[in-house]
């Protein structure tokens, strides 16, 4: 199923709010196609609203390396993590 299809059905239910864009979307990172699409379109993707186990995609400006989501910028783990690969994974949904 494409993206573009997978939102189609998306937007059907009543258990999800999407949020589209009204700004232009740009990013000097080397985005999956989808992904790049999802962000030129939409803000945001809330789903499964009023459930417990409900998540959040997030929007490109809460699209940042989850280390940095995850410790404080103060934190002596940055010694550690300094040119780690885990400082190329990001945060793309919130539970």
């Amino acid at each position: 199923m494409k993206i573009k299809e997978i939102i189609k059905k998306i937007e059907q239910d009543s258990n999800c709010r999407l949020v589209k864009r009204i700004t232009d979307f740009t990013s000097d990172l080397t985005l999956p196609k989808d992904l790049h699409y999802f962000f030129s379109n939409y803000e945001s993707l809330q789903m499964f609203l009023y459930k417990p186990y409900g998540i959040k995609i997030v929007s490109s400006n809460e699209f940042i390396p989850t280390s940095k989501k995850l410790y404080p910028e103060d934190d002596v783990i940055w010694e550690e993590l300094k040119n780690d690969i885990s400082n190329d994974w990001y945060l793309i949904a919130e539970s």
